[in-house]
């Protein structure tokens, strides 16, 4: 396992994030390793620019962009900035947990790992109600285990149980040539993106691997890195009613066949998302 200082881009797409993105920030904390921060603001109109500079941050690069675009389009111009040798995509308003990068970045440097592309972790939803996060997260990372998994066995799983298998993109840490290989399929991954954008991240993470032939497995691990809270201005809360039709079609697109017990499963498991998520907030 690797001991050196590495470099690491937490890159935050930005839509009016000014009440939230300053929390974001200050939870990605290294004790080993350097942090930079790239933010690209999709054309803020809430005074996100200068709330950020009045921080006075000098590990925070701020990408404004002029012209409002889609999410997959923000997510690839704002990553395109980031050259550290570990990427993670934040969306702004979601936090990590203390230790979660170092954790991360130690996984991906074990010498059984080399040739995995990325390390998926757990999630933690902040909400009172105990039953919601063990309904989002049910079916994804084994409690006790970290396992490494290939592209077609994702695939494989997600025909099974049609459903985000690696989490949130929080919950990630990519290497940067496992991004460089998402940045070469960008069109792919921007049309398929608009076609089906309430699954942009699920995208995201099979393009990449699938244009990488060296980083061509995943590590899914049990640990907890990140947290996000529902509410009524919260992404997954605004998201709940289109994912599962968007999975779906892109689990169609990708050719997987999904039989009706399993289309049954992923539906009963949104319909109970959203029963959740509207007692929530």
């Amino acid at each position: 396992m690797s001991t050196e200082r590495e470099a690491i881009d937490i890159c935050i797409p930005c839509l009016d994030g000014k009440g939230v993105i300053e929390d974001s920030i200050r939870s990605c904390v290294s004790k080993l390793h350097d942090v930079r921060f790239v933010v690209g603001l999709n054309a803020c109109t809430d005074g996100t620019r200068s709330f950020l500079e009045s921080l006075q941050l000098s590990n925070v690069i701020i990408v404004d962009f002029a012209t409002r675009v889609d999410m997959a389009e923000n997510w690839i111009r704002t990553l395109r900035y980031c050259d550290s040798k570990y990427v993670k995509l934040l969306p702004a308003g979601d936090k990590l947990k203390p230790g979660a990068l170092d954790h991360q970045v130690a996984v991906l440097s074990r010498p059984e790992f080399l040739d995995v592309g990325l390390v998926a972790s757990r999630k933690q939803i902040l909400h009172s109600i105990e039953a919601i996060e063990w309904i989002v997260n049910l079916g994804l990372h084994s409690e006790a285990t970290m396992q490494t998994i290939s592209l077609s066995a994702l695939l494989e799983q997600m025909g099974r149980f049609p459903q985000n298998i690696l989490g949130e993109p929080g919950c990630i840490l990519f290497r940067q040539s496992l991004v460089t290989s998402l940045l070469n399929r960008c069109d792919a991954f921007l049309s398929l993106g608009r076609q089906y954008p309430y699954v942009t991240d699920v995208i995201m993470y099979v393009e990449a691997l699938n244009g990488s032939s060296e980083l061509t497995r995943c590590v899914i691990d049990s640990q907890t890195v990140c947290s996000f809270e529902i509410s009524r201005s919260s992404g997954s809360w605004k998201l709940r009613k289109r994912q599962y039709s968007d999975l779906l079609g892109y689990c169609s697109h990708l050719g997987l066949r999904i039989g009706h017990w399993s289309k049954a499963l992923a539906k009963l498991n949104s319909i109970i998302r959203r029963i959740i998520y509207a007692l929530a907030v």
